[in-house]
């Protein structure tokens, strides 16, 4: 089953335009959504999860129109928000038990089956007694996972699921969406690049309410193999760098030195040596130069 999206438009009613003619078509797997924030990933992801209509275009779930059908779709779909609320004095078995309900899982031995399952799954089955307002940030996210795959959903929208969270919690929580993503269509939406390097097979790079590219990480750091150089700088010669017309894509300290990356078919000058790229540099590559400053 495949998530095509054709020329999707979205106009606010202050004015701005946070969708501009979006086509995508995202297949099972780990799709990663970058961009800075400000880009409409999170405007695209309200829209797929069927909270606001498209101002035009079109969307299918396979073969359900998810614009015209939005219930049907909402019985396939499972959403973890970037930010979402827990009811206070419930707890996570409890809560899930009644999302289950309310996705048509009537029969109580299978639900509480299916519970069970999910709490394992995202190892919360210790503390599934503890009200939802006791766990830390990183039991949230996973217990926000567990509700999102309810039901088992062949499409799942996560915005931002790993923002503020520790190491440990979130290579659990790239763990789950890892394992998860084998039949089923996982969009990611972050600006962590990291998030979608280590995670995604294909991925688009969103700006303004554009897709300005869009393929696997793989492809698109092959792509800049041969074409960047590094140098130590002085940090004044930057602005210098740029003036004389290279295209330095970003700069990093080490151990008190500053190195700027340069993108150039041909060695730019002395000093320069040859850099191996990776996502970020593809991400800095890609957004227009205004969006670095």
């Amino acid at each position: 089953m495949n998530l095509t999206i054709k020329n999707i438009q979205k106009t606010y009613s202050n004015g701005v335009h946070a969708l501009k003619g979006i086509e995508l078509d995202i297949s099972a797997g780990m799709f990663g959504l970058l961009g800075p924030n400000g880009a409409g990933k999170t405007s695209l992801m309200n829209t797929l999860a069927t909270l606001q209509k498209p101002d035009s275009g079109d969307i299918y779930l396979g073969e359900t129109d998810l614009i015209a059908e939005p219930q049907k779709v909402r019985e396939r779909l499972g959403y973890l928000p970037q930010q979402f609320g827990v009811y206070p004095n419930t707890s996570a078995e409890q809560m899930l038990d009644y999302i289950a309900q309310l996705k048509g899982v009537d029969d109580k031995k299978q639900r509480n089956l299916h519970v069970a399952e999910l709490l394992e799954l995202v190892n919360l089955s210790e503390h599934k007694k503890r009200n939802l307002d006791t766990y830390s940030g990183g039991m949230r996210q996973r217990f926000g996972i567990a509700q999102a795959l309810i039901g088992s959903p062949k499409l799942i929208i996560v915005d931002e699921p790993t923002a503020g969270l520790d190491p440990v919690e979130r290579n659990r929580f790239h763990n789950i969406l890892s394992d998860i993503s084998t039949d089923t269509i996982v969009i990611l939406s972050t600006h962590i690049v990291e998030d979608i390097a280590n995670l995604c097979h294909h991925m688009a790079i969103m700006y303004r309410g554009e897709v300005l590219k869009q393929s696997s990480p793989h492809d698109l750091v092959n792509a800049l193999k041969g074409k960047l150089w590094e140098k130590s700088v002085d940090k004044g010669e930057i602005e210098e760098m740029q003036k004389n017309g290279l295209k330095v894509l970003s700069t990093r300290l080490s151990e008190g030195q500053h190195f700027a990356t340069v993108k150039s078919n041909t060695c730019p000058g002395d000093g320069y040596t040859t850099a191996e790229p990776d996502l970020e540099d593809v991400y800095f590559d890609t957004l227009p130069q205004d969006a670095l400053q």
